[in-house]
């Protein structure tokens, strides 16, 4: 059974129709919709700079704790996370992550220090375990393509060893800021 010249109007305006109701339950990704991270790299190194990318990283889920991937490790750890844009944003961007577990972190952007807590080396809003905290950053700082976000952090041990990374969010400050002081 074919269509007719005739019957073809009808069988497009079908395929329209199919079209616009199936459009609404599959969003279009925007640059305006915050990237949420799910899983990172993780590492231990003492370093000073983010490791190689041929270093031992291993994958973990987000949220992490290291008392269950590493138990007993204490000093610092990198956390590594690569996305990809397919452009640089224009509006000031935000990263934010819910159950932050350290007191003492700092946050990259492809090699940039953006923030982090007052005992790492700068100042981010939402201090303490547990809470969210909140980074804003240039949209300078990313570019079309690969992008990375390092977080490198402290842990120590004891009790309370509990250190690690919550889900990851980044995107158009706003929209983040709005989220995480909320």
């Amino acid at each position: 059974m074919g269509f007719t010249r005739a019957g073809l109007p009808a069988a497009l305006h079908l395929a329209a129709l199919v079209i616009a109701l199936i459009a609404p339950a599959c969003p279009a990704a925007t640059p305006a919709q915050p990237i949420v991270f799910h899983a990172a790299d993780f590492i231990l190194s003492n370093s000073a700079s983010p490791p190689a990318d041929d270093a031992a990283w291993s994958r973990v889920v987000l949220p992490h704790e290291w008392r269950f991937t590493n138990p007993g490790a204490m000093g610092v750890g990198w956390y590594r996370i690569a996305f990809n844009l397919d452009h640089v944003p224009q509006a000031p961007q935000g990263l934010e992550v819910d159950k932050f577990r350290s007191s003492w972190v700092d946050f990259y952007i492809n090699g940039n220090l953006v923030g982090g807590t007052p005992h790492g080396t700068g100042g981010a809003a939402g201090l303490g375990l547990n809470l969210p905290v909140y980074v804003a950053f240039s949209p300078a700082l990313l570019r079309a393509g690969r992008n990375v976000l390092h977080a490198r952090m402290r842990t120590r041990g004891g009790l309370m060893n509990i250190q690690g990374l919550g889900r990851v969010r980044i995107g158009r400050a706003d929209l983040i800021s709005n989220r995480a002081r909320s």
